[in-house]
């Protein structure tokens, strides 16, 4: 085996020691992607409530193109009477540097827990500065309403039926990403 000089072994050192630090700005760099935790603002207006409402979240992106979103609606509370699962789904960026994601989530009756569709959510967002994205989003229907003893077991496959979601939401509802950081 050789022995790396002190020179050689000092750039080895430096060079892998620096792999850390250019992932991170790259992931955090202007238009680089969704990669990260986030603050997620759903405007509330297009729902009836006054301007300015929001009903909060929390979103991850990770590197590997998959996503995660929780919200405020997803509990049960007033106004909303499902609880939903988290939002789960993969994210790619498009054309101009957008980012377009796709995911599902399980909503249930809030109070019996009773499984009563599948939702399907698709975001479009654009860079924004450094650590913000702002788009909109859509959501998409599909009754869990196959013949079976409860309701859980009523859900069709959600792939092989894509066709056959339909509109849950008012279309292209705003919605604004601020990423969280340690800064």
């Amino acid at each position: 085996m050789r022995k790396l000089g002190t020179v050689p072994k000092l750039v080895a050192l430096l060079a892998l020691g620096a792999i850390p630090a250019v992932a991170a700005s790259s992931v955090a760099a202007p238009g680089i992607g969704a990669v990260g935790a986030w603050y997620l603002a759903l405007d509330a207006e297009p729902f009836g409530l006054p301007p300015g409402t929001n009903l909060p979240g929390l979103a991850t992106f990770q590197l590997g193109g998959t996503f995660q979103i929780v919200d405020g609606g997803d509990f049960g509370g007033a106004p909303f009477f499902t609880k939903d699962s988290a939002q789960i789904g993969t994210w790619r960026r498009g054309p101009g540097g957008r980012i377009e994601a796709k995911g599902l989530f399980l909503q249930a009756d809030a109070e019996d827990g009773e499984v009563k569709a599948w939702n399907r959510v698709e975001l479009v967002l654009y860079p924004h500065g450094r650590d913000r994205l702002r788009g909109y989003v859509n959501v998409y229907a599909l009754p869990c309403d196959l013949p079976a003893p409860f309701g859980v077991f009523g859900c069709p496959d959600p792939i092989a039926s894509a066709g056959s979601f339909v509109p849950n939401s008012p279309p292209n509802v705003p919605v604004e990403l601020t990423r969280l950081s340690v800064r």
